[in-house]
């Protein structure tokens, strides 16, 4: 197995997906057509999370 074909994963035993890197793609394309609203919501939450985090610990200025 290698990071060309399988994504990793630190939480399994040899490093990697169970999933090929191409099947997980296609699964998460379905996904977003299915419920694109979904999916921008949760990018937005994490860059909400991401800013306030960087901002309490000083290393984040507006633009």
């Amino acid at each position: 197995m290698t990071t060309e074909h399988f994504h990793k994963d630190s939480l399994r035993a040899d490093g990697f997906k169970r999933r090929c890197a191409a099947c997980c793609n296609a699964m998460a394309r379905r996904a977003y057509a299915q419920a694109p609203e979904k999916f921008a919501e949760r990018v937005r939450a994490r860059r909400r999370e991401r800013t306030a985090h960087f901002e309490s610990i000083g290393r984040y200025e507006a633009a």
